[in-house]
C-alpha cells in the first residue's frame, strides 16, 4: 500500500509539473522572448507606439525615419533673396564711400518711397536724389557705412528686411558716429533675380 501511494504521488506531481511547464511556454515572460522588449517604442513625434517588435518606423528603402520622409520648405528661394539684398546693400555702401548719391538711385523702384522723420515722404528717384544728396552733405560728403541685415521675411514678390547702418564720417575735422536701425521692403522686378527698394526707413538707435 505504501509502495501504491508513493507511485500515485509521483505521477500526480508529475502531471503538476508538465502543466506547469504547459502554462510559462504559453506566456513566455519578458525575459524569454529573444531581447524583444514589450515596452511601448517612442515614436518620433513624442507619442507611444505599439510596436512590439522593437523594430524602428524605418523605410525599407531608405532606412530613413519615416517623420523625416515630410516635405521639407527649400530655402533655395530665401537665398537668392538675402544675395539679392546685400548686393543692393553693397551699393550703399560704394555709393557712401564715394560720396555719389546717384549710384543709390538704382536700388530703389521707379515709385520707391524713402521715408524720413515727420512723416516726410520722398517719392521717385528724383525727389529721393535730393534728399540723399542733401544728406550725404551733411555728413561730410562720404562715410563709411557698415550694414547688418537683422532678419528677412519673404512673401511672395515682396521681401521685408530689418537691420542696422553704421555712418562713420568726419564734419569740420571731427569724427563722428550715426548709428541707425532701418526697415525695408523689397520688390522683385520682371527681371528675373532682381530686387529693388519699394520703401526704405530709419530710426535713430537710442
Amino acid at each position: 500500500m505504501t509502495i501504491l501511494q508513493s507511485k500515485k504521488a509521483f505521477f500526480v506531481l508529475l502531471i503538476l509539473f508538465c502543466g506547469s511547464y504547459s502554462m510559462n511556454a504559453q506566456n513566455p515572460t519578458e525575459s524569454e522572448l529573444r531581447g524583444v522588449s514589450l515596452k511601448p517604442v517612442r515614436s518620433d513625434a513624442g507619442g507611444e507606439s505599439n510596436n512590439l517588435s522593437g523594430a524602428s518606423n524605418s523605410s525599407p528603402n531608405t532606412g530613413n525615419s519615416l517623420s523625416n520622409n515630410a516635405p521639407q520648405t527649400s530655402d533655395s528661394e530665401m537665398t537668392k533673396v538675402r544675395r539679392a539684398i546685400d548686393a543692393g546693400n553693397a551699393v550703399w555702401v560704394e555709393a557712401w564711400a564715394k560720396g555719389d548719391a546717384t549710384m543709390l538711385l538704382d536700388t530703389f523702384t521707379a515709385d520707391g518711397k524713402e521715408l524720413v522723420a515727420g512723416g516726410k515722404v520722398f517719392k521717385g528717384r528724383k525727389q529721393i536724389l535730393a534728399l540723399m544728396s542733401d544728406t550725404m552733405s551733411k555728413r561730410g560728403g562720404k562715410a563709411k557705412l557698415t550694414v547688418t541685415t537683422t532678419d528677412v521675411w519673404l512673401d511672395l514678390n515682396t521681401a521685408y528686411e530689418t537691420g542696422t547702418a553704421v555712418y562713420e564720417f568726419t564734419v569740420d575735422g571731427r569724427p563722428q558716429t550715426l548709428e541707425r536701425r532701418y526697415f525695408t521692403i523689397w520688390k522683385r522686378q520682371s527681371n528675373r533675380g532682381v530686387w529693388k527698394i519699394y520703401a526704405n526707413t530709419g530710426v535713430a538707435k537710442q
